[in-house]
């Protein structure tokens, strides 16, 4: 029983941190939650309307995660989401740069190349003396995704 709770509560708290993060807000304890009771402002009352479209999304496809068995449903969902999302941008009469006004899309930025990415890594940042201790867990982690490889193949052959 105890394991049940756990697993539902488990599942409250995803919900309700997805709903926050929606709204572009941190809560950090229980009683946080008590904004989103008492709308107060029109900035919280505003998030929580941009907020909709989000819990919309991951209901859905909660719920073809769960009922549909056919193996392209969950695909086929995801790919619809930017999709529809498209075009309800363009049939209702705006373009990308008025959704970008309205906040829907992100900034437009410069694209980066592949190059560039190597320039954020720096070798002098590491912290050489550290690495010592990481051994035995690199070694460990080996062990258990190499176990784990091992009982899926095992697994996979009675079939």
């Amino acid at each position: 029983m105890i394991g049940v709770l756990s697993y539902g509560m488990y599942y409250i708290i995803c919900f309700c941190n997805c709903i926050a993060h929606e709204c572009y807000t941190v809560v950090k304890n229980s009683l946080d939650w008590s904004m989103f009771l008492t709308v107060v402002s029109l900035r919280i009352f505003g998030d929580v309307l941009d907020s909709i479209p989000g819990v919309l999304t991951g209901g859905m496809l909660t719920y073809v995660a769960r009922k549909c068995k056919h193996f392209a449903a969950l695909p086929a969902a995801i790919a619809i989401i930017p999709i529809s999302f498209y075009l309800v941008v363009f049939l209702s009469g705006h373009d990308l740069a008025s959704a970008r006004e309205f906040g829907w899309l992100g900034k437009l930025t410069q694209p980066a190349d592949c190059v560039s990415v190597f320039k954020l890594y720096s070798i002098s940042d590491v912290h050489w003396d550290v690495m010592p201790h990481q051994v035995p867990i690199w070694f460990a982690m080996t062990i258990v995704v190499a176990f784990s490889s091992c009982l899926d193949v095992s697994f996979i052959s009675r079939f």
